[in-house]
Formats: structure tokens, sequence, C-alpha cells
């Protein structure tokens, strides 16, 4: 039998069923909606990578704080609590200054840090060793407790995998180079090189776990 006949022979008998009075078959097909999906207004990305991250400096180019030339030395220094890790350094030409970023992967509440201005010859820290930075003028920075590995476990693992020597920029206003000259028992010291004399401002933005260091020629 054909599919048109089959149809037909269909339709008489729906005809036939409701001229005898019978019961027309209940509908029983269900029409399911589609689900609403909902998706997050906040979307996660991880890496395995510790020194890639989103934001490394302040959004804006307004310095952190006065510039001087005198040292700094924050309260209870040197810290003893909870060692905060590195994770990157960041080097970013503003308008009219430079920035410098150390950005830690934990928690810089107990975090405590000084700021020198020092003279050539650098030396490195435990060695004595002396260690060249490119430049005419520098100023030390050392964290405590604050390191670039971590010696908790059986074996030590490296959080900061950047560079030892971070270079300059052809925009740069002063920085020359940017090295790390210590790294010992929690104490962590970079020596910034700059061509000439110049003044630096600083801030600890906790909620950024970042140490923010800016140099003005």
């Amino acid at each position: 039998m054909t599919i048109r006949r089959l149809g037909l022979v269909v339709a008489i008998f729906g005809l036939l069923v409701a001229a005898c009075g019978g019961t027309a078959v209940e509908d029983t097909t269900t029409t399911v909606e589609p689900e609403e999906t909902t998706t997050s207004d906040m979307m996660t990305t991880t890496t395995d990578d510790p020194t890639t991250t989103s934001e490394v400096t302040p959004p804006d180019e307004t310095p952190v704080g006065e510039f001087t030339d005198e040292p700094f030395t924050s309260d209870g220094f040197p810290g003893s609590g909870t060692t905060a890790f590195l994770i990157h350094v960041g080097f970013t030409p503003q308008e009219g200054f430079d920035r410098v970023v150390f950005e830690f992967h934990d928690s810089v509440d107990e975090f405590t840090y000084e700021i020198n201005p020092v003279e050539a010859p650098i030396l490195e820290d435990p060695s004595g060793q002396e260690i060249d930075v490119e430049g005419d003028a520098f100023y030390e920075i050392t964290m405590t407790p604050a390191s670039t590995v971590d010696l908790s476990g059986d074996e030590p693992q490296e959080i900061y995998t950047g560079p030892d020597r971070v270079p300059s920029l052809d925009d740069a206003f002063v920085v020359t180079e940017i090295v790390l000259t210590g790294d010992f028992e929690n104490v962590m010291t970079w020596v910034v090189g700059l061509e000439s004399e110049a003044g630096y401002a600083h801030a600890l933005q906790m909620d950024e776990n970042q140490l923010v260091v800016e140099f003005q020629p």
C-alpha cells in the first residue's frame, strides 16, 4: 500500500470513530522546552606556569607615591612570617618615569622590604662576589621573607622561572637593568641600575601581591 493510500485510510478511520461517538485518543505528546543555560559573568583561566599573570602593573600612569632619594625601611623589617614567593618581575616605562613591579604568588601581608641607594661594586649575597650591573647609579631593594624557590618540601621547587637579569627597554627614562643579586634564607635582593641619579617612589599593593618601585630622572 502506498503512503498516500495509508494516509487516506487513517483519515477515514478517524472520521468513523468520531461519527460513532467513539472517544478520541488523547494526545500524550509532551513538548520539552530547551533547558535554559546560564553562563557565569566571570571566567577563570588557570595555567601551570606561575610566572604568567594577567596584570602586573597598576592600571594607570599615576605614580604610586612621592619621589625621594632617601633610604626606606618598612615597619618590622626584616620580617619573619610566611614566605612570599616571587613569580614575576615587570618593567614598564610610564609617562615620565619607569615602573618596576615585583609580583608574588602568595600573600604579602607580613612582607617587609627596604630600598637603599648603593654604589659599585655590587656584591652578591651571600657569596660576596662582585656582580656586574649596567648603570652609573644603583638602588638595592631587599625583600623578606621572600624567595624565588620553595624549600619547604623534600625537593626544592623553583617558583620564579623568569630571568635573573631584566633588560631595559628602548623607551625607558632611566632604568638600565634589573638584576637578582641575592636569594638566601628568605632574604631576596634585586639591584636596579640607572643611567644617572634618580628619585624613586614605592608602594606595597597587598591586594595585588605586588611591590611597585618607580624611578624618575
